[in-house]
C-alpha cells in the first residue's frame, strides 16, 4: 500500500486557451486525467464548493476561487501526489496560471 499523500493544487488562469494548456501539460507530465479539473464561469455546479470543503480547502479559499470564475477566470484543479506539486507548480506557472501555494507546501511541512 502507498504511503504517499496526496494534495488538490489550483491555479488561476485569465484565459481559456492559457488554461487548457496547463490541463494538458498535467496530463502530458503524467497526471491522470480523471484528476485534473477545468473549471470555468460562473455556471460553475454549487457542489463544487462542497468538494472543494471536503478535500481541505477552507471557507475562505472557496470564496476566493468562487470570484474568481464569477470575474470569468478559469481554474485548473489537479489532484497531485505530494511528491509531484513542484512538477504541478512549474506546469501552472509556465501556462501563466496564478497559485495560491498551500502554507504546509511553502513551509516545506508536507
Amino acid at each position: 500500500m502507498s504511503t504517499k499523500r496526496s494534495r488538490v493544487l489550483v491555479a488561476v488562469f485569465d484565459l481559456r486557451e492559457r488554461a487548457e494548456r496547463a490541463a494538458e501539460q498535467l496530463s502530458v507530465d503524467g497526471h491522470e486525467w480523471e484528476y485534473v479539473r477545468l473549471l470555468a464561469g460562473p455556471d460553475v455546479p454549487p457542489e463544487c464548493a462542497d468538494e472543494w470543503s471536503a478535500a481541505g480547502f477552507t471557507a475562505e479559499e472557496v470564496g476566493y476561487y468562487a470570484g474568481e470564475l464569477r470575474a470569468g477566470r478559469w481554474l485548473v484543479a489537479v489532484c497531485s501526489h505530494t511528491d509531484d506539486i513542484a512538477g504541478v507548480l512549474s506546469a501552472f506557472g509556465r501556462h501563466g496560471g496564478s497559485v495560491n501555494v498551500p502554507t504546509e507546501v511553502r513551509d516545506d511541512r508536507m
